[in-house]
């Protein structure tokens, strides 16, 4: 299909990126919990281990719940907005999704339409678009 590939994670990635973070640089917060932990462990400091650990699961927690709702809400909204454009195609106007557009298609734009592929402007004068 003619269409951004989808690069959003599995559930199981984000995670992984909320316990063990997902670079060292942007995310480094759970890098340095996990370092606090150790070093509690290691001193054997036992309560304050446990209550970082508790903070620590407890963050986790919350922002992999809320990412994934971020996720759904993103998927929801892009099956929503799918563009769909008048196509001629084998001689006959139908109304398709812009995903199954191919070179050769032939494409009408009225006031408002969304221009679902690059294309080639045939005819009908000036054309000004928002690229937004």
């Amino acid at each position: 299909y003619n269409e951004i590939k989808d690069r959003s994670k599995k559930w199981y990635e984000l995670l992984w990126a909320q316990v063990w973070g997902d670079h060292w640089y942007p995310n480094s917060i759970p890098a340095l919990m996990w370092i606090a932990i150790i070093v509690s462990l290691g001193i054997e400091d036992w309560i304050d281990a446990g209550v970082v650990l508790a903070l620590h699961s407890f963050n986790s927690g919350l922002g992999f719940y809320e990412t994934l709702k971020a996720g759904d809400a993103v998927a929801a909204l892009k099956d929503a907005l799918a563009p769909q454009c008048n196509c001629k195609r084998d001689g006959q106007w139908v109304k398709m999704m812009a995903r199954e557009l191919v070179p050769g298609d032939l494409i009408i734009l009225k006031i408002g339409d969304v221009v679902p592929a690059d294309g080639t402007l045939m005819e009908g004068g000036t054309c000004d678009l928002d690229q937004s």
